[in-house]
């Protein structure tokens, strides 16, 4: 049996469906991760100045960063959450885990003297505040 042979009229195509659905996928991926990145610092804050700040050397997989604004408003992840919340979510987290504050440089010590107690109540060492440097 002879198969059939029919002229190529149009050349070769190429299917670029699957390449236009990874590339749709790409662009998802990386505005969820860039969000998920801002919310962290999403909150604006003058930070204090120091004169002897040093830059972080690498960044830490598991942190927790509070900030607190001059309105005594407590920030974890981008939402705005009583001090309560902040104080267990303290209470909850592992030793090992990074804390960073940023803090307003307008902002009380007794704002974040209790948060700072909670922290040394759980064994929590590598606490730290986000500063600009002078």
């Amino acid at each position: 049996m002879r198969i059939p042979v029919r002229p190529r009229e149009g050349g070769f195509e190429f299917n670029v469906t699957p390449l236009i659905d990874i590339v749709f996928l790409l662009v998802i991926f990386f505005l969820v991760t860039s969000q998920l990145v801002q919310h962290d610092t999403s909150r604006e804050v003058s930070l204090p100045e120091a004169v002897l700040a040093q830059k972080e050397e690498r960044a830490h997989p598991n942190r927790l960063i509070i900030t607190v604004s001059v309105d005594e408003d407590y920030s974890l992840g981008g939402r705005i959450v009583p001090r309560a919340e902040i104080l267990q979510v303290i209470s909850r987290t592992e030793p090992e885990t990074a804390v960073r504050f940023r803090t307003d440089k307008d902002v009380p010590f007794r704002l974040i003297e209790p948060l700072m107690h909670a922290c040394a109540e759980q064994g929590l060492t590598d606490v730290s505040f986000a500063v600009d440097q002078k």
